[in-house]
Order: C-alpha cells, then sequence, then structure tokens
C-alpha cells in the first residue's frame, strides 16, 4: 500500500511540475494598455532607429499600432516567449519578448533582415 501511495504521490508532483513549466512565461495582463518606444536600436551595429511605434493592448485580445504614416490593428496572443500579432487580413508576426513587467516591454524582431531591440515604456 505505501509503494502504490509513493508512486501516485511521486506522478502528481511530476504532473505538476510539467503544467507548471508549460505555462506561459509572461503575463498578457502586463501588456494592457499603452506603450511608447524609449529606445529602439539595431543590435548588430548599434544604430538609433527613431521611428514611431506607439502600441496599444487590450484584454480582449485586440491591440492596435500607430507608426505615424500608417496604423495597424488586430488580434494578439502570447506563447512561450513570443508575441503574436495577426492584423485585420494580413499573416500572423511574432517578436521575441525580452522582458515584461507593468512598466517595460522589450521586444527583439527581425526586421529587413535585421536584428532589432526595442524597448517600449507604458504611458
Amino acid at each position: 500500500m505505501k509503494k502504490t501511495n509513493f508512486k501516485f504521490s511521486a506522478i502528481v508532483i511530476f504532473s505538476l511540475f510539467i503544467i507548471i513549466g508549460c505555462g506561459d512565461k509572461y503575463s498578457k495582463t502586463n501588456l494592457y494598455g499603452d506603450w511608447s518606444v524609449s529606445e529602439w536600436k539595431v543590435e548588430t551595429s548599434g544604430k538609433s532607429i527613431s521611428n514611431k511605434m506607439d502600441m496599444n493592448f487590450n484584454a480582449d485580445d485586440k491591440y492596435s499600432i500607430d507608426y505615424g504614416s500608417k496604423k495597424e490593428s488586430g488580434k494578439y496572443w502570447i506563447s512561450g516567449d513570443y508575441l503574436h500579432t495577426m492584423a485585420e487580413g494580413k499573416s500572423e508576426m511574432s517578436v521575441r519578448i525580452m522582458k515584461l513587467n507593468s512598466d517595460t516591454l522589450v521586444i527583439q524582431m527581425n526586421r529587413g533582415g535585421k536584428m532589432e531591440r526595442v524597448v517600449l515604456l507604458k504611458n
């Protein structure tokens, strides 16, 4: 009887580790709100980019981005280390989340074959 209880307990504990480990690393609720670029650089050269990219993420899984001359909106989700977006009528895109907390979002993205790092601060 004791061996069965031990095996059952071991299975339950192992299952809990698997479930906890498979959850998203970043909390979607930290994304909610308006974000503005604080710093944007090409990783290999360190060259600064001064483009506008204001973002808004809502609790209803909708987002919008204001690039200045262009606007984009659609749905978003987080999976693992990636923030996925799908603009209305467009294909899915993703960026790697380097940091996400209640006031800072750092993403890494491939734009035109160059890796860029963008730091956004919550407004």
